[in-house]
């Protein structure tokens, strides 16, 4: 192993050699001094503490770093320690850890070093009141009680580069900011990692409003998990807050809430673009469990449960608009009281009583064609788009040979003397005869596809206009910012449509880790050939029909079920099997143009 006395190489040229105690202290007092290391020699094999002796112990040689000519080795730079001999050090150690002490008890730098040799209790009673400091320690023994404290009072305190405290309490709010706090806004990350003890500065009865990241990969069920268990450890603390929580799935939440019972906090909770409290909240649970407890407990298919909801929601109430407030035809808390009732609130309420029997569902924004409100001309005609919400259903059952995704459409069938199930469950490229046909929005046309051609150039279609959308939104990125960025865009929209399928979750993280051209190419290729396995498979009349029998000879008395079947029958238009009526553009330009028949 070789020897290599530091002082006759040529890196020498970066330190400035000392010897005199009076000069080493005038650099302190210049704040140009403020750690160093206490070494003689390093010793390949040793703690390695420069860049130095990282290339010291590669080439295994044995670096003397001081003698008597040499005591103290200035860095010029802020790449190298400076450097001081064990004998220089032990002799003016007093006089080097009161200067030191000094320095940094008159301190106002938003970081400040503490090395070993001058730490001791009265620094450390006098660190604890510089709270807008960061404090880095080096070498230091720090009890649990000193680090307890540095804790509550809130510095960005460090370990042997480790951090051991933060100067925020919670996110980015500090002890002082929660005091004066009536209401705290924090996605479910930052409630994870927050010490419980840090909410007791907020004031009694202090609203927490916790939310998801839209970011968040976690299922829902992970996240309402981890907010039951810190509420839990929350409500041992006695303090009275007011905990918010956002909710999309009301079964998973009644899964994960059941059994609380907590005694200081106060739940809200945040559904359906509203908040209720907690008794609030299950009063309207009561109302929709007591309209589909006899499908919960029946033995019956997915399928045939899927069925047992339509009917029910298809014939809640007679479809009604509220000119005076919009709201009251479509919102849960109306809808359940009221005689108010319109697309939205069919969609939601067959949403929200299909998860309560485990089937899962979500709503689609699509373009309805009103110029064939006063009947289907089959002639050439200006198209009129006008909003409607339906819902996407993934059937998933075993019985019947069904798997896949279906679009429901509760509105067009709301009919409280006849028993229609024309659009109970529709493919995306067929629909049954009807005097108002859908156009094409950003969701639902990549839906309308037979093999992965039509899926491609569909993609291109909507990538084209996502990147012209892009580009007049972002004109000052660069060509392959834009382009990554629609990308993204549409992808998320393909999978904001099928946010009911099984492995949504899945494509939701695949897509997340999507960087570059070729990742979002691959990712579409995986989606779109899954799709091609999940729609446009036709179910025939007879098998809804046989289908909504069953269920209704299981709900119902039996001897009413063919009854209820020759009605339903004679209701029940046949499909029309002709494709789509309009054709997708091929320019940039985004304009519905009908087809002639």
């Amino acid at each position: 192993m070789k020897k290599v006395n530091f002082w006759e190489t040529n890196l020498i040229n970066k330190y400035t050699v000392l010897n005199s105690i009076e000069e080493v202290k005038q650099l302190i007092k210049n704040r140009k001094l403020k750690s160093f290391l206490i070494k003689d020699t390093f010793i390949p094999g040793e703690k390695i503490e420069s860049m130095i002796e990282e290339n010291a112990s590669k080439n295994d040689l044995i670096i003397n770093y001081t003698d008597n000519l040499h005591n103290v080795l200035i860095s010029n730079s802020s790449f190298y320690p400076t450097i001081i001999s064990t004998a220089f050090f032990e002799k003016y150690k007093d006089e080097l850890k009161q200067i030191f002490k000094e320095q940094i008890i008159n301190s106002h730098d938003s970081a400040i070093t503490i090395n070993d040799f001058v730490f001791d209790e009265e620094l450390f009673n006098i660190l604890l009141t510089k709270n807008k400091s960061s404090l880095y320690f080096e070498n230091v023994h720090l009890t649990n009680e000193q680090i307890e404290k540095l804790q509550a009072n809130f510095l960005n305190a460090y370990l042997e580069n480790k951090q051991i405290s933060t100067k925020y309490a919670i996110s980015y709010y500090t002890k002082e900011d929660l005091e004066t706090k009536t209401e705290l806004s924090i996605d479910v990350e930052v409630l994870e990692q927050s010490k419980t003890a840090n909410f007791q500065f907020l004031p009694n009865n202090a609203i927490i409003d916790i939310y998801q990241s839209v970011t968040d990969l976690r299922s829902e069920e992970e996240v309402l998990s981890i907010i039951k268990e810190k509420l839990n450890d929350l409500d041992k603390t006695n303090k009275p807050l007011i905990i918010k929580i956002d909710v999309e799935k009301r079964s998973i939440f009644s899964k994960i809430f059941k059994d609380s019972n907590f005694q200081n906090l106060s739940l809200v909770i945040k559904n359906d673009n509203f908040e209720y409290p907690i008794n609030q909240y299950l009063e309207e649970e009561k109302k929709l469990e007591t309209l589909i407890t006899p499908i919960k407990n029946a033995n019956i298919s997915p399928l045939e449960r899927y069925l047992a909801v339509y009917n029910i929601v298809k014939n809640y109430k007679p479809y009604k608009e509220n000119n005076d407030d919009k709201n009251k035809a479509r919102y849960l808390r109306y809808i359940l009281d009221n005689e108010y009732m319109v697309c939205v609130g069919y969609s939601k309420l067959l949403i929200e009583l299909l998860d309560k029997v485990g089937i899962d569902a979500n709503a689609i924004s699509i373009d309805v064609d009103t110029s064939y409100d006063d009947g289907f001309t089959r002639e050439e005609k200006e198209v009129e788009l006008a909003g409607h919400e339906r819902s996407i259903i993934a059937i998933d059952d075993d019985k019947y040979n069904i798997h896949g995704l279906y679009m429901a459409d509760p509105t067009w069938d709301n009919s409280l003397p006849n028993n229609y199930l024309n659009h109970a469950l529709m493919p995306f490229d067929k629909m049954q005869i009807s005097k108002r046909m859908f156009a094409y929005n950003n969701y639902d046309v990549i839906l309308d596809i037979h093999n992965f051609q039509e899926f491609n150039q569909q993609v291109n279609f909507l990538l084209k206009r996502q990147f012209k959308d892009t580009k007049n939104f972002f004109n000052n990125k660069t060509y392959n910012e834009i382009l990554l960025r629609s990308y993204e865009m549409v992808c998320e929209k393909i999978i904001k449509a099928i946010q009911c399928d099984p492995k949504y979750q899945e494509f939701k993280i695949i897509l997340s880790n999507c960087k570059s051209e070729e990742d979002y190419t691959n990712f579409l290729s995986q989606i779109g050939n899954y799709l091609l396995t999940r729609i446009n498979k036709d179910i025939s009349s007879e098998v809804i029909l046989e289908a909504a029998t069953a269920s209704f000879q299981k709900l119902n008395n039996p001897s009413d079920s063919k009854k209820y079947y020759d009605e339903t029958k004679n209701e029940y238009l046949e499909r029309d099997l002709k494709t789509f009526p309009y054709e997708i553009p091929e320019n940039e330009d985004f304009k519905l143009t009908s087809k002639k028949h």
